[in-house]
């Protein structure tokens, strides 16, 4: 009992480290077995309406083409060479008699764009079903657009080329499923009918659509993290007790739920598809490793996780690295890609980029917004998921068809091996996941219009400084790519800029501490791009003040600060072992008072402050030793480069707590970081105390003495 108290006691004063710091009217066409041919009025193929006046708008129709369902199984409608514009679709989409009709008229007597988003091209197509203004086809209407001549000569590459809708005297633009800049056309599946123009984005407004799309990926991808924690808790359970032999049940779900639970594990399992897999699997191993060592220490299973795994031959505490190897093999070892990595990838490809592919953007937005008079074929009320579902039935099938189709690839199995029960459940799944991600990104829109708002002023910025003309320029391959490529190509990039530096970027004047002005993240880019440009960036950043580079002697001498202790975590459980443990009274009179006094003591020391002062000494010309009173901190290795002290050995005062600290050099006269301390474990006295029952959490912050 008396080393108990003692180990209490110093962790508490900690006095050899720091000086005292302790979804109507909408007609909605049921589908027919049915198909359609070509109904048309001249042996050429044509509609003999040509220039005549479209009597509900005042539009000069050039031309049109139509077609009456039949029982065949498809069907085409007009040709690329005489309408600009030819059709398709499946028998299932329409009743047997609907008959479908286009409308060719000239764009110029339509409402005029505003000329800073988009042009539009010389000819309009109205797609319409006689009998209904509007309608939701059940499945999708696959069309090709003949760009004109113009309007593909200047085209710097596919990506500024879309659709636009007209509805309501309002414009809407859609992504097209490809183009084909060697023979000029266009093609696109539709989910609804209305009137539409090919048009070409100007710059700004592509940047303006892809800080939209970066700002919903990085909600999806926030989204894709809950998806993870939820659906891969039993694959990586699997993984784990193959690679360690444990199998206790509980202990494994425990120890899965404490990783899953940490944000920067699941970001790492959701970036699996970008990275070399044997280089990713050992990466991730790694780190799995490290947060079951920390589950066995001070996870809220702090004893079972450690039992268990202390039990199959792993011993906590150290580096993990037995453990490391292990599921590092094992995740190799799996099918091709390794089921965890599956799974992010499987979650990952659901995303919002892909509902404008497959119509569910269309879906969500009259979701959120409600729809009349058929916008985008719907006629719903603002958040009446079950009205638009009904009115989407090709999307709703797609997405069942598509839910069994994944689960499939990722178990490796066909579909003939599900059961009936077992696929009417994932197909309910899929529908229930839409329904929440749909309730979840309109209660984050503010979060999105914020993501977006940042993402727009970055891509604007490379605009405006000119790193797009700058850096095609020089390097021939980023010419090969799209703009819009580029512009992903120097957000990520930019990333790694800012890591390097540990701020954020300012687009105003005004700086604080964290910030760095776009001008130099944008020069650092343009040097990026150019031979050996990491190098280079780096140097650039020093030069500029914003990535200290400082020889490890600036860094001997005195300094002075506080130590701030930030959390206090005590394992309740253990804890409760140690109070069951403890005789009514010990010999030298430590009673069960005296243990609670301790805990107290513990939880006052959450949220103070006390000062601090060491001494920075040479040991070799890549580490120092950190002095305080006389005894040592530790000692650490030094990165110029990044400008970074790391504790080498967990020092400990009388063996009773290991201890983790890092620091960051922000310039020659302020060192800021922090650690913690950890209990370690024994036998005092016949009661056993284990690792984490204590862990003390701290900032530090020093200046260097004058």
């Amino acid at each position: 009992m008396k080393k108990v108290v003692s180990m209490l006691l110093v962790l508490i004063l900690i006095g050899s480290m720091f000086s005292g710091c302790s979804s109507s009217k909408n007609e909605v066409i049921q589908p027919g077995n049915a198909v359609v041919e070509n109904e048309l009025d001249s042996s050429e193929g044509k509609d003999n309406s040509s220039d005549a006046k479209d009597e509900s708008g005042g539009i000069t129709i050039i031309d049109e083409v139509s077609a009456v369902v039949t029982s065949e199984a498809k069907t085409v409608i007009g040709t690329l060479d005489s309408y600009k514009v030819e059709a398709s679709f499946d028998s299932e989409a329409f009743p047997e008699g609907a008959k479908v009709k286009i409308t060719l008229a000239k764009s110029d007597e339509f409402k005029a764009p505003d000329k800073e988003r988009f042009e539009l091209g010389t000819t309009g197509f109205d797609f319409t079903l006689e009998g209904a203004e509007y309608v939701r086809p059940d499945g999708p209407i696959n069309v090709t657009f003949k760009i004109d001549e113009d309007m593909l000569a200047n085209l710097e590459d596919e990506g500024f080329f879309q659709i636009a809708y007209y509805f309501d005297d309002n414009w809407y633009l859609q992504d097209v499923d490809e183009v084909d800049m060697l023979n000029g056309t266009a093609s696109v599946a539709l989910h609804h009918f209305s009137w539409l123009f090919p048009v070409k984005l100007t710059k700004s407004e592509l940047r303006d659509q892809k800080a939209q799309e970066m700002a919903e990926n990085k909600f999806n991808d926030e989204n894709n993290l809950k998806n993870i924690a939820k659906k891969g808790q039993s694959d990586l359970q699997k993984v784990i007790s193959e690679a360690t032999g444990v199998t206790d049940t509980k202990a494994l779900e425990a120890v899965a739920e404490y990783i899953l639970n940490d944000k920067d594990f699941t970001s790492v399992i959701l970036s699996g598809k970008k990275e070399d897999y044997t280089a990713f699997s050992t990466k991730v191993a790694e780190m799995m490793a490290k947060k079951m060592s920390s589950a066995a220490k001070i996870g809220s299973n702090a004893t079972l996780i450690a039992g268990a795994f202390q039990a199959a031959g792993y011993v906590w505490g150290l580096d993990a690295k037995g453990a490391a190897e292990s599921i590092s093999n094992t995740l190799l070892d799996s099918s091709p890609y390794g089921k965890l990595l599956k799974l992010s990838i499987t979650v990952t490809d659901e995303s919002i980029k892909s509902w404008k592919k497959n119509g569910i953007e269309e879906m969500f937005q009259a979701y959120k917004n409600g729809a009349d008079e058929g916008w985008l074929g719907y006629n719903l009320k603002k958040g009446d998921f079950d009205t638009a579902l009904d009115q989407s039935d090709a999307i709703e099938r797609q997405i069942k068809i598509d839910a069994v189709k994944r689960y499939c690839a990722l178990y490796d199995k066909k579909e003939a091996d599900l059961s009936t029960e077992k696929i009417a459940d994932l197909k309910k799944e899929a529908i229930n996941n839409l329904r929440e991600n749909f309730k979840d990104r309109v209660e984050k829109e503010a979060d999105i219009a914020e993501y977006k708002d940042y993402y727009k002023k970055l891509l604007d910025a490379f605009e405006n400084n000119k790193v797009d003309d700058s850096i095609t320029i020089k390097v021939d391959l980023m010419r090969d790519l799209t703009y819009e490529q580029r512009l992903e190509s120097y957000e990520r990039v930019t990333n790694k800029i800012l890591d390097m530096v540990g701020k954020k970027i300012n687009f105003g004047e005004l700086l604080d501490e964290s910030e760095i002005p776009m001008s130099v993240v944008t020069m650092a880019l343009k040097k990026w791009y150019e031979e050996d440009g990491e190098a280079k960036v780096k140097e650039y950043l020093q030069e500029q003040g914003y990535l200290p580079a400082m020889d490890i002697e600036e860094l001997y001498g005195g300094w002075s600060g506080t130590v701030t202790i930030t959390k206090v975590d005590l394992d309740e459980a253990l804890i409760e072992t140690i109070r069951m443990d403890l005789p009514g009274e010990s010999e030298d009179g430590c009673d069960l008072s005296g243990l609670e006094e301790i805990v107290l003591q513990f939880k006052e020391l959450e949220g103070t402050t006390q000062s601090v002062t060491t001494t920075i000494v040479g040991k070799s010309s890549t580490s120092i030793t950190m002095m305080s009173e006389g005894e040592s901190m530790g000692d650490f290795t030094y990165d110029p480069i990044n400008s970074t002290l790391r504790l080498i050995n967990g020092t400990s005062s009388e063996e009773e707590f290991t201890s983790t600290m890092s620091f960051k050099v922000v310039d020659a006269n302020t060192i800021n970081g922090g650690g913690s301390f950890v209990s370690i474990g024994g036998e005092d006295e016949g009661v056993t105390y284990e690792e984490g029952l204590v862990k003390i959490t701290f900032t530090m912050s020093m200046t260097k003495d004058n």
